[in-house]
């Protein structure tokens, strides 16, 4: 009896202060005053839902985790030791905390980033403690929703997230989950263009977005209707008006969620299409026209002049026609014209094709030779291939059409004496050019033919073959001994005379003839005239060459463009042919009558020209 006594005695005393709660991280903790007696520790009773469980500890103090959510939890304590359990310990009743919070995703609107899980419906007074951990950035708040912003999070960032739902008090088990922030950014540049009956939207591509790109236009104010959808930075707009104002917004979309919309700035399209173009050429310029855009906004026009080379030409006008100068030559041209009304460009309308004229032929140079002459020009350089037509002009008026592909010619047998000129133009692909003109030019006359020079009495006498057709007067040029000498000019009549050739000389003639357009012709030379030692001659003539040179009447052969012969004596009166002349006339200066014949005449029988004065003339 006093050994159980004793036993019961030495049993750890009954276990005071206990009491639970429910920790943040949704746990039961009991806690308890030590008993000093409790070497062996303690033993903890749990009972719920009718059923008892007992734990062991050897601390004054018990975890439960995990337990049952909104559960009603009884427990109680009994120290331990060698000698047997204490008695049991009050009651302690604590209430478990909600459910786990379930469901947590990740969810982007409209460009904000969201953490959403389910609410703990039927529960009043709940809210819930969120931890965001993003980076070395944590982050501890509460709220009542059901949803969380990140405020300040961007695209394409890891964070990590723990949830409890707290009700009256109660914390639940903590709910983690990780997401990479995926949503939608907002759109950056946005830029709205409209050309061509278009409007093209471009914006800057979202980076590593895996979605489309849904576009919006606004209806009215602050209405918007659905445009469409596009997987790529562009959408061409078609269906519009023209001179209308549009205003477009965008936002990217994935499977986590919307982005921010992006707004356009507005754009009004540009005016109804030009039509009517006709191009015009004339004086080498070419002149467009069209039909004018009738708009509520002013209009002004583009006109653009394009040649197959790709060189353009532009100029902005407000009247609807516009001349175009400077063309290039030899070039097919088009002329585009677009309409503006100050805002934006309509639809370009294009002209038919039209081809310019060759550039004129430069630098024409016209030389004689001889009778001959040679026109030629620089080539043309216009490109393609080109030939140029020349015309002739003889006397003013239009004689012969050449056409050739070489830029030069030459003309021959051309009438002696006459005035010519030529024209000249660059064809290519049956276009000519302007023509360019020549100088005037006069061909030369013919060469003399049949010079011959011999020694007549003690005179060289120098004959040739005259041209009766043609008013020309002749040059004769003495060359003695190989030097040339004086130079005298000679009116249509043949011989010449030289009286008194010096002794032991060797002499030769070079006679041309001379126009009134002060052109010579080819020089003719004679044979050469010996006179010796004795002042005889060889050649010689075997009758009198100056009265070979006269008709029968004893007047020159060609007494219509007879002169002198350089105040040289001849043998005869060339009217009796018998006495010898002896009589000077003025102002002609022949001496070619005696004096009988000279009473009778009152004309130069060589030159016909009146005789003002008859003088005595010693030979």
């Amino acid at each position: 009896m006093c050994r159980s006594v004793l036993r019961n005695f030495r049993k750890p005393s009954k276990v005071k202060r206990v009491k639970g709660y429910c920790t943040k991280d949704g746990n039961i903790k009991l806690e308890w005053n030590i008993n000093r007696n409790a070497t062996h520790g303690y033993v903890i009773g749990v009972f719920s839902n009718n059923e008892l469980i007992k734990r062991n500890t050897t601390v004054h103090q018990y975890i439960l985790a995990d337990p049952n959510p909104d559960t009603r939890y009884k427990f109680w304590v009994k120290a331990r030791n060698e000698y047997g359990n204490g008695n049991k310990s009050d009651l302690c009743i604590v209430h478990s905390g909600p459910r786990q919070v379930q469901n947590i995703t990740y969810k982007a609107v409209e460009g904000k980033h969201f953490i959403v899980w389910d609410d703990l419906t039927g529960k009043e007074s709940v809210y819930y403690n969120v931890r965001v951990i993003c980076g070395i950035d944590d982050v501890l708040t509460e709220t009542t929703d059901s949803k969380y912003e990140c405020i300040g999070a961007r695209t394409n960032t890891e964070i990590t997230v723990e949830i409890h739902g707290v009700v009256n008090g109660l914390h639940g088990k903590k709910k983690t989950s990780t997401f990479v922030l995926k949503g939608p950014g907002q759109i950056k540049n946005p830029v709205a263009t409209a050309k061509d009956a278009q409007i093209i939207l471009n914006w800057d591509q979202l980076q590593h977005f895996e979605g489309t790109y849904k576009i919006e236009k606004e209806k009215s104010s602050n209405q918007w209707s659905i445009l469409g959808s596009c997987g790529e930075n562009q959408c061409i707009v078609s269906d519009i008006q023209t001179s209308t104002k549009y205003i477009f917004r965008i936002r990217g979309e994935n499977k986590w969620g919307t982005g921010e919309y992006s707004t356009f700035e507005s754009v009004i399209t540009g005016p109804k299409k030009v039509t009517g173009v006709i191009v015009k050429k004339a004086n080498g310029n070419i002149t467009a026209e069209w039909q004018p855009v009738v708009d509520k906004y002013i209009i002004r026009y583009k006109v653009a002049a394009v040649c197959d080379n790709g060189r353009t030409t532009s100029d902005w006008i407000e009247n609807t026609i516009w001349k175009f100068e400077n063309l290039l030559p030899a070039t097919r041209y088009h002329f585009e014209v677009i309409a503006n009304n100050g805002y934006n460009s309509g639809v370009g309308a294009c002209s038919r094709k039209i081809f310019t004229d060759p550039s004129a032929p430069r630098n024409k140079k016209i030389a004689r030779c001889g009778r001959d002459i040679s026109v030629s020009w620089d080539g043309n350089k216009d490109g393609g291939i080109a030939t140029y037509r020349l015309v002739v002009m003889k006397c003013q008026q239009e004689k012969e059409v050449i056409t050739t592909e070489r830029s030069t010619h030459r003309f021959d047998n051309l009438r002696k004496s006459t005035e010519y000129s030529f024209r000249v133009c660059a064809v290519i692909n049956n276009r000519r050019s302007k023509y360019t003109e020549s100088e005037t030019i006069f061909t030369a006359p013919i060469q003399v033919q049949n010079v011959v020079a011999c020694v007549w009495e003690d005179k060289i006498c120098i004959t040739w073959e005259e041209d009766k057709e043609d008013e020309v007067e002749y040059r004769i040029k003495t060359i003695k001994n190989g030097n040339p000498r004086e130079e005298v000019a000679v009116r249509n009549h043949s011989p010449y005379v030289m009286a008194d050739p010096s002794k032991s000389s060797t002499y030769k003639f070079e006679v041309w003839a001379r126009n009134k357009h002060k052109i010579d012709g080819e020089h003719s030379i004679s044979d050469d005239v010996v006179i010796d030692d004795n002042g005889d001659g060889n050649p010689t003539f075997s009758s009198n060459p100056v009265v070979a040179n006269t008709s029968e009447d004893g007047n020159p052969s060609n007494p219509a463009t007879a002169v002198r012969t350089e105040g040289h004596a001849s043998v005869g009166c060339v009217v009796c042919r018998d006495r010898s002349k002896d009589m000077y006339f003025a102002p002609c200066g022949h001496v070619c009558c005696c004096e009988e014949c000279s009473n009778s005449i009152s004309d130069c029988p060589l030159c016909k020209r009146r005789i003002g004065e008859k003088r005595k003339a010693y030979l």
